[in-house]
């Protein structure tokens, strides 16, 4: 049966039945004859190869050719830029891009204006932080294009982001990491504990095994950015490590004893937080957490980066914003005096 989603004069056709390759071709409809086409539909080879057999025909073009909004998100999915993303990151810019592909995929790449822009990212203003991914998104396919000459500029320089309606990922209050402990399961409570006495996001203290763990450090990569960390373990989280159960070679297990999936820890917590009656928190508000509580103690903003991993110091700041301003405040009189009883990390 032929596929109704190849493009017009487009077929496919299997050569070898043990091996299931299966093979494209263009046809010629004035003399009837067959061409090859490299890639698979939607790959940047097979765009630019059709593109040229549509050369001299009547048929619309359309989204297949180059300086397309369709064309260059296929080109850029495969680039070096695009691949050296987090996978994470990745399937975040891939989802957003697809759909604007979707709606805008034979639109010319200088078509797309602030403006519209503004209008896609509006559309989306009930979930702010889906919004502003999709802005971000939008920002990285242009920045590749322009560096390439495929558009003149990017529309979405200068577009401000949108706030969150809620508290987002704020910091936990002390009373609210009492609550969860007093009535977490152990699994979620061990991941709050490493959460907080580690600073990482949730995507790396999931990978965490205990082969990262030598009873005095943890070693791990993160995922997101690629930064190797040692981080010793703070003697409050050490109990809680040193007793965990070794279920599986990753610290964190699920009943099944298998690394947790990403949708499957984050139901668990989320009913953790529920049973404990604590409201308004996500886990990566134990990474603002843990930076905040550095910095309450005068850590540098480059001691807290060596904890949390942070790329940037202006991200490190981001995130002691919430640190209280008395703390901060008696530990400089303490160093302005030179009593040298500030509290030290």
């Amino acid at each position: 049966m032929p596929n109704s989603d190849l493009p017009k004069y487009v077929y496919e056709q299997r050569i070898k039945k043990k091996s299931g390759r299966i093979y494209t071709y263009y046809r010629f409809r004035r003399n009837g004859k067959s061409v090859g086409l490299p890639g698979s539909p939607g790959t940047p080879e097979f765009h630019a190869a059709y593109s040229k057999m549509l050369e001299g025909t009547t048929a619309n073009q359309g989204r297949y050719l180059t300086g397309t909004i369709a064309h260059t998100v296929q080109a850029y999915i495969t680039s070096p830029e695009f691949l050296q993303l987090a996978p994470s990151t990745q399937k975040n810019y891939k989802m957003h891009l697809f759909r604007v592909d979707k709606a805008f995929g034979d639109w010319d790449m200088n078509d797309i204006t602030r403006g519209l822009v503004m209008k896609m990212r509006d559309k989306k203003a009930d979930t702010p932080v889906g919004a502003n991914h999709l802005v971000i998104a939008l920002s990285q396919l242009f920045k590749y294009a322009v560096a390439r000459e495929i558009c003149d500029s990017n529309p979405t320089t200068g577009i401000p982001k949108l706030k969150s309606k809620g508290a987002g990922n704020r910091m936990w209050t002390d009373d609210e990491i009492a609550s969860f402990r007093d009535s977490a399961p152990a699994m979620m409570r061990l991941a709050m504990e490493i959460g907080l006495y580690t600073g990482q996001r949730i995507s790396d203290v999931r990978r965490l095994l205990w082969a990262d763990y030598d009873g005095s450090a943890v070693k791990l990569r993160q995922q997101k950015t690629g930064t190797p960390l040692v981080i010793p373990i703070h003697r409050d989280l050490k109990p809680h490590l040193d007793g965990a159960k070794k279920i599986g070679p990753t610290i964190l297990t699920s009943k099944t004893g298998l690394p947790f999936h990403e949708r499957v820890f984050f139901a668990n917590f989320k009913a953790a937080l529920q049973e404990s009656g604590v409201e308004g928190v996500t886990f990566h508000g134990l990474r603002h957490t843990a930076a905040s509580k550095l910095a309450e103690v005068g850590c540098t903003t480059e001691e807290i980066q060596a904890i949390t991993g942070h790329k940037s110091l202006k991200l490190v700041e981001h995130y002691t914003k919430g640190a209280s301003q008395k703390t901060l405040a008696d530990a400089a009189i303490l160093k302005f005096e030179g009593t040298g009883k500030a509290q030290k990390c």
